[in-house]
């Protein structure tokens, strides 16, 4: 047999898909049918220099290809990161959870393991996996957004990811809503990651706590500023606190806008939001995926459905596996 998924001459199809965490690894085995036949979990190497971090992939990949059995074959892995890659994807150009810069990623792996390797933005993964098996699943034109510790965003457009001409499409985090206004971790001013995004909105509250005793957020954790995070504005904002309501209903108007004039533009007929800082603040996600329809041209909303992100975790080493498979098919 030789149609996708079979058996073709004596072997069966496998692919690996990765996703490379600033804290974790998490990578699958999935076989031509997309069953997931084996999960791997493990810290990344907390030096993050490029080297080692190789290596360590190059052990997960070379674990997995242990679990197919005889008669079968690994066809190509797929490993998704947080960044921006060259035209070709070869090379991270700039890998912020890293600290990496024009690091020629694809080509220390390859110089160990003889294998199709495919470096992907970690939110083209996430929503490709989303897209295929999750929220998104029956729609053929997405935008997924993720609001963790910053905020991620990918296109798929007719069935395909949408990277741009040079590999960089999707940076929803990035566009400007306040001219010269908060720093960004990209290096610019006034991004829409520095107020909305999970890591940019923990630090403002926590220098709230650090200058402010009576503050709402200093109170709330005994003065240990450290255990604050995002979950806490929306805890303040239901308690009343007018800072935290202030952020909040930022938070949601910025946010919100912003995914609506992408709608405006793209007209997708499928929205999915997730990442573990919105997801843990659920009257903000409520709010902002019924701002979205306030904002977006009456047209473009015709055929829309706005969806919670729901493969969690997973999302990232599934997409990546499912895009290796499309690759090769």
């Amino acid at each position: 047999m030789n149609s996708r998924g079979v058996f073709r001459g004596v072997y069966m199809e496998n692919y690996i898909g990765i996703d490379l965490g600033g804290t974790n690894i998490r990578a699958c085995l999935m076989d031509w049918s997309c069953k997931l036949r084996y999960f791997h979990k493990e810290r990344t190497d907390p030096s993050k220099e490029p080297k080692r971090v190789a290596g360590q992939i190059v052990k997960i990949i070379r674990i997995l290809q242990g679990k197919v059995k005889k008669g079968e074959r690994v066809l190509g892995c797929c490993l998704g990161l947080a960044g921006l890659l060259s035209p070709d994807g070869r090379v991270v150009k700039i890998g912020p959870n890293f600290g990496w810069r024009d690091v020629p990623f694809a080509d220390l792996l390859n110089r160990q393991l003889d294998m199709d390797i495919l470096i992907v933005n970690d939110l083209t993964a996430v929503s490709y996996g989303e897209f295929k098996s999750g929220a998104g699943r029956g729609s053929k034109n997405m935008f997924c957004v993720f609001v963790g510790s910053g905020i991620g965003s990918a296109l798929i457009l007719n069935g395909s990811p949408y990277e741009g001409s040079t590999n960089v499409a999707g940076e929803l985090g990035h566009i400007k809503v306040r001219e010269g206004g908060r720093a960004c971790g990209c290096g610019a001013r006034g991004c829409l990651e520095a107020y909305t995004g999970g890591n940019p909105v923990r630090e403002r509250i926590m220098d709230i706590a650090r200058v402010d005793k009576d503050s709402f957020f200093y109170k709330a954790v005994g003065g240990r500023i450290e255990g604050l995070n995002y979950s806490y504005v929306e805890k303040g904002y239901l308690k009343g606190d007018a800072i935290s309501i202030a952020i909040w209903e930022e938070i949601r108007d910025l946010l919100s806008m912003a995914i609506a004039n992408v709608i405006t533009v793209y007209n997708p007929d499928c929205v999915v939001i997730g990442g573990g800082a919105i997801m843990n603040t659920p009257r903000l996600l409520n709010a902002v995926m019924k701002d979205i329809r306030k904002y977006a041209t009456p047209p473009s909303l015709s055929n829309l459905k706005i969806k919670k992100a729901i493969l969690g975790d997973d999302a990232g080493m599934i997409g990546a596996a499912l895009l290796m498979m499309n690759k090769k098919g």
